[in-house]
């Protein structure tokens, strides 16, 4: 129990320190216009946040809406309500909030624990989703495995593209913080506190 303590502390008391050498932006509306660059990790906390710029680093977002229209080089952590990817993301995204749509590329692996997601783009990693309703239109690709967990199937179109196995556990829906194995669960719960930890420092920082 004591290890699952020390993603929330990072968010609380080594990020801050880990931050400072990096951008920081806190505004009601955020926006990085398509003309311009940001070199480094940033650190956003506003009601909305628009990249349609590009982010060569890693991308962590605390907003109400988030769109990434745009260019991420590495990771993008996002914590808040409705997220849609259109651009292009080098690395891994992990998203925990509503309604997520993902229409452009991402290069690594994503995590979605949110109410919805609909996947229309490219994922070169695995794809995982905890939540409610998962769709995955045709024309999508996903490179590895689709696992999703929830209280329904899964809408799958026939002409998408699943490298790997479809796999659905709807174990956590019937009994709310359960998964299916102690990996899972030990996965999920350091999942969990690690955004949240994200999303609590965003929200310090705004204030």
């Amino acid at each position: 129990m004591n290890k699952l303590i020390y993603p929330l502390v990072f968010g609380l008391v080594v990020l801050p320190n880990l931050v400072s050498a990096a951008q920081i932006k806190t505004a009601d509306q955020f926006i990085l216009p398509p003309s311009e660059q940001t070199l480094g990790n940033i650190y956003v906390g506003a009601g909305s946040a628009s990249v349609l710029g590009q982010v060569v680093g890693d991308l962590y977002v605390g907003a109400g809406t988030t769109v990434i229209a745009g260019q991420v080089t590495d990771d993008v952590v996002i914590a808040g309500g409705n997220t849609t990817i259109t651009g292009n993301v080098g690395g891994d995204v992990r998203v925990l909030g509503g309604q997520v749509v993902i229409t452009g590329r991402v290069g690594g692996d994503v995590l979605v624990i949110g109410g919805a997601l609909n996947l229309a783009g490219q994922v070169g990693g695995d794809v995982d989703f905890i939540g409610g309703m998962l769709k995955v239109a045709d024309g999508a690709s996903v490179v590895g495995n689709l696992t999703y967990r929830s209280d329904r199937k899964a809408d799958i179109g026939s002409k998408a593209y699943i490298g790997g196995q479809i796999t659905y556990d709807k174990t956590l829906a019937e009994k709310l913080g359960v998964l299916k194995n102690s990996a899972d669960s030990k996965s999920f719960k350091t999942t969990i506190l690690a955004l949240f930890g994200a999303w609590l420092f965003l929200k310090l920082i705004m204030f």
